[in-house]
């Protein structure tokens, strides 16, 4: 588990992909097709004051072959975004992003794009431009990736993975990622993994970093699951990581508490494990507890309710996105409210952290007309919302939004999204509008 932040919501769009194993729409089923996949246009416009900034992206998503029955599938991820005002250069402007540092009004980027096949004695060979997520630290690389079909009492799988680190915002000429994995089933209900992770940065003009990761998950019968990690960074404890997962599903109940502590303090190391380390700096060792326990009632009723509490090893280290805090949240949710199809959503919190306390509440109202037509309209708080790309963070921040989702046709889903964020220093307002086509 990646340490718990509050949702980043950053001036520029994040940056991310969608992995093959998730499109960005329900797939189409079309046996008479080998192609599959997904091209989604979003426009997002924004304004804060005087400043505004209008942005278009496409995102395609497309695979061919099945990996469960052909010998051999394909995947391929890019997006195109378009700069609609044109101007790049302001770096005054709240909206400024590492997109405008390109000097271009268009963009592109490659997230993904490989072949893989299943020769024999293989789960799977893949060659080519490729995420991995299991694996100690997320990585997008081009090379190679191998793994081993699982053999013996044990299901022992081994695998293997080597090349260039492909980062969006810079070349990664020099730098190189290679690691490799054990995985087996060594008792009933067990599961074990053991990781070697190796990255080289070239900018950093320092020796290569290494990552060691050992996981072990243990089912105990249908309701309890539990899993630990634990992580090494050159030799020293970098991640303690426990989880507890408790389902009795004939009674609606569901559980879960997580734990999670940074060991050791942690500097600039390979952009890959430390992506944002120019910013935060020295990120100091803490830990972080959560829980919830989940109730759905017969009556269309659902109820929700956690506490996070997140705690430095030294009080005296607390600063701008490493802070100490404490809250804890009650949700219900009633559902065919008056009219058939809509739900509500109160949801009650409790923060407290930087020597204050606040109570504060969040709503959501969603309508379901039909399965194709649904709205939403509602509101959440935020006590720290931050922007890693700039190195800010803003505090005690209330959003508002409304959302309509109609889909016109079994393939193409058109959303509709306004936020008003209302934080401590300014407000900003964003129109989103999104078309997704499955084939």
């Amino acid at each position: 588990m990646a340490p718990w932040l509050p949702t980043p919501d950053l001036p520029a769009p994040v940056e991310a992909s969608v992995p093959a194993t998730g499109a960005a729409a329900e797939p189409v089923d079309d046996p008479e097709s080998k192609v599959h996949g997904a091209i989604s246009a979003r426009y997002v416009g924004r304004t804060s004051g005087g400043d505004h900034d209008q942005d278009a992206y496409v995102l395609l998503q497309t695979s061919v072959n099945d990996a469960d029955t052909d010998p051999w599938n394909a995947y391929v991820s890019g997006r195109v975004a378009q700069d609609l005002d044109g101007d790049t250069s302001d770096g005054a402007s709240p909206y400024h992003s590492l997109a405008d540092t390109h000097g271009s009004s268009t963009t592109t980027k490659l997230y993904e794009a490989w072949v893989e096949a299943r020769p024999t004695g293989f789960d799977m060979v893949r060659v080519g431009r490729q995420e991995m997520w299991d694996t100690p630290a997320w990585i997008r690389f081009d090379g190679l990736l191998a793994q081993t079909a699982p053999e013996g009492d044990w299901k022992q799988q081994l695998g293997f993975y080597g090349g260039q680190p492909a980062p969006l915002e810079s070349t990664g000429s020099g730098d190189s990622v290679w690691g490799a994995w054990l995985k087996d089933r060594p008792w009933d209900g067990g599961r074990t993994r053991l990781d070697v992770m190796n990255l080289k940065d070239d900018e950093l003009d320092a020796d290569s970093d290494t990552l060691l990761s050992a996981d072990v998950r243990q089912q105990l019968g249908t309701e309890v699951g539990l899993e630990g990690t634990y992580t090494w960074l050159e030799g020293s404890p970098l991640d303690l990581d426990l989880r507890a997962t408790w389902a009795r599903v004939e009674d609606g109940w569901t559980g879960e508490v997580v734990y999670h502590e940074l060991l050791n303090e942690q500097n600039v190391h390979a952009t890959q494990i430390d992506t944002f380390s120019t910013a935060l700096l020295t990120y100091e060792p803490y830990w972080q507890v959560g829980a919830i326990l989940a109730k759905s009632f017969a009556h269309d009723l659902d109820l929700s309710g956690g506490w996070d509490m997140r705690r430095l090893k030294d009080a005296a280290d607390e600063g701008d996105f490493n802070r100490e805090y404490d809250r804890g949240w009650l949700t219900g949710v009633v559902h065919d409210v008056l009219i058939k199809g809509c739900s509500v959503t109160l949801t009650g919190e409790r923060w407290e952290g930087d020597g204050s306390e606040l109570d504060t509440w969040g709503m959501d109202v969603t309508q379901e007309w039909t399965q194709d037509v649904s709205g939403s309209v509602g509101s959440y708080y935020t006590m720290y919302k931050d922007d890693f790309v700039q190195g800010q963070q803003d505090q005690d921040v209330r959003t508002w939004y409304a959302k309509l989702r109609l889909r016109s046709d079994p393939r193409l889903t058109w959303t509709f999204l306004f936020d008003h964020e209302d934080n401590s220093i300014a407000t900003y307002d964003t129109l989103t509008v999104r078309a997704a086509w499955t084939f």
